[in-house]
């Protein structure tokens, strides 16, 4: 089976195995399912490690999102991080 083939089926499986909670509950079934205590740690940690990574794209984007929102975008910013221009050779 080539790379492709694997990539497409794993994407299907995927697929399949977030709708069939879903077709199950639309059917009225009641659930039948073990989580384990590490799921709410994995799912606490993956909520703490979004937020941060928003965060971080905040900081990095803040000129561009200021920009984007129409509020003044400050000119100092540049300067606070350091980058200034080459001095002359």
């Amino acid at each position: 089976m080539s790379h492709s083939h694997r990539g497409a089926l794993s994407a299907i499986g995927a697929a399949l195995a977030l709708l069939a909670p879903a077709v199950a509950a639309a059917r009225g079934e009641a659930p039948v399912a073990y989580i384990d205590p590490g799921a709410g740690s994995f799912l606490l940690q993956a909520l703490v490690a979004m937020l941060a990574g928003a965060l971080v794209a905040i900081k990095v984007y803040w000129n561009k999102l200021k920009g984007w929102l129409g509020l003044p975008v400050d000119a100092d910013d540049d300067a606070e991080r350091g980058s200034s221009p080459p001095p002359d050779a």
